[in-house]
């Protein structure tokens, strides 16, 4: 495989696992964790960067596990597959995830905690899926054929299939964007602070004021 051919397939790779996982990531955090969607949004924006950094290596940790547990991803039963994959997909989140949190500015340890949860249990329920989309992805764009591919997509031209490609992606888009407009307002904490201060700062001169009158009437 040339080098073009390596960077090429990384880049689909990554694609396909960022689109699956945005809008699910989304609900997760804004939904289940309670999250604001401005922290959502930006959890959402560093996990792009960080998936095009770190999917690559994921994926091939993924290879090397296959190879170690001699799971062939083209032939082996599809059963075999999708647990291999719910539990690497799983542990992935249980790693990455208090980071990512903490980085964005999410402080509540609670919601840190059931956002890695909750990223980890739909990591095992949609793992075997996700990655599934992944190799069929590969497939439509024309990087790796799957033999697994689903039977209505198999034998369709590669422009067809590059067209169910990007549907895919601006499907991903679409769905987010519909549960951050639909995700509850919660007002910013940093506004929160601000008027509490000023709250604060407005009560102590109300008291100064009263005390003044006391002492000198």
């Amino acid at each position: 495989m040339t080098k073009y051919a390596v960077v090429k397939k990384m880049i689909i790779e990554t694609t396909a696992v960022t689109a699956m996982a945005l809008p699910i990531y989304a609900g997760l955090e804004t939904f289940v964790a309670d999250m604001s969607w401005e922290i959502s949004l930006k959890a959402r924006i560093g996990a792009i960067f960080l998936n095009y950094l770190f999917v690559p290596i994921g994926m091939k940790g993924r290879e090397i596990s296959k190879n170690l547990f001699k799971i062939d991803n083209q032939k082996s039963k599809g059963k075999l597959n999708s647990l291999h994959d719910a539990l690497y997909v799983a542990a992935g989140s249980m790693l990455i995830k208090p980071a990512l949190y903490i980085s964005v500015g999410e402080t509540d340890i609670k919601k840190i905690a059931v956002g890695t949860l909750a990223t980890m249990a739909a990591g095992f329920a949609m793992g075997p899926i996700g990655l599934y989309l992944v190799d069929t992805f590969k497939d439509l764009t024309n990087v790796e054929p799957f033999e697994r591919i689903p039977k209505v997509l198999k034998n369709k031209k590669p422009s067809f299939k590059k067209k169910v490609a990007a549907g895919f992606l601006a499907a991903s888009i679409a769905l987010t964007g519909l549960i951050y407009a639909l995700a509850p307002k919660k007002p910013n904490q940093e506004y929160l602070n601000q008027v509490n201060e000023e709250q604060v700062i407005n009560s102590l001169n109300k008291n100064s004021f009263d005390l003044e009158k006391i002492i000198d009437p």
